[in-house]
């Protein structure tokens, strides 16, 4: 069965998540079903339905706000940790704890500020995570030196990396990075594109002197989730052969 709090699959006896600890002995068969769904029906791509879906879900009680704050608490400790060797290993992290909030909010429509610390419950997956981060960086900033143009081809190509190991602690750096180019394949002008159509909002940001940063930080950070819903939506997968969540 799977777990109605981070979607992962367990044991059909357990008591609770090894993965977020939720109680899950009353998980209810129809719940484990929307969340297969969730992940994987299949949708023809719409720019503005997965946008529209991310605003609506951060409508709903108190998500925009929470969400600013997860945002905030972030960037305070990314910046503070930052400037030290260890800090810019820690702020490496914390791309893994947004998506594993924002997925949380998408799927269960709540904000879960405990989520943020599931990146470093683990040793072993806190430095896998690490690990594809500098990888990634390191092709995407050789290749911006080549030409600039490999650079965000790459950037596109390996964008889903980290997503693809905050869903999945057992899949290797490489086979996440593969995973992430496969998906990406024929995708990658269709992501550039996704990421232009925020851009009357990051001029806001620049005419409102960072103030509209609040509203666009979450709003950019749940749609671009949505955008990884979609985008593992179209993997030709059974159901009965799903194991990555």
């Amino acid at each position: 069965m799977f777990c109605k709090n981070c979607g992962k699959e367990i044991n059909d006896k357990a008591k609770f998540c090894q993965f977020c600890g939720e109680h899950v002995a009353e998980n209810e068969p129809e719940k484990e079903d929307q969340l297969r769904n969730f992940y994987y029906k299949k949708r023809e791509y719409n720019r503005k339905a997965l946008k529209q879906e991310a605003k609506d879900v951060l409508k709903k009680g108190n998500n925009f706000l929470m969400m600013i704050v997860v945002l905030l608490l972030v960037g305070f400790v990314g910046g503070a940790v930052a400037a030290t060797v260890v800090g810019s290993i820690i702020a490496l992290l914390l791309e893994a704890s947004v998506f594993w909030v924002s997925k949380n909010l998408l799927m269960n429509n709540k904000v879960d500020l405990d989520l943020l610390y599931k990146p470093i419950d683990d040793f072993s997956y806190a430095l896998k995570i690490i690990g594809a981060a500098l990888l990634v960086g390191l092709i995407v900033l050789l290749g911006t030196i080549l030409f600039i143009i490999p650079g965000i081809i790459f950037a596109l190509s390996y964008s889903q990396t980290i997503r693809i190991i905050a869903d999945d602690k057992k899949i290797s750096i490489g086979d996440a990075m593969a995973k992430s180019k496969d998906l990406m394949s024929g995708h990658k002008w269709e992501l550039f594109v996704f990421g232009l159509s925020f851009i009357g909002h990051f001029l806001l940001v620049i005419i409102t002197f960072g103030l509209w940063t609040l509203y666009l930080a979450p709003y950019y950070t749940v749609a671009s989730t949505n955008y990884y819903f979609y985008i593992r939506g179209l993997e030709q997968k059974p159901v009965d052969q799903i194991t990555t969540f």
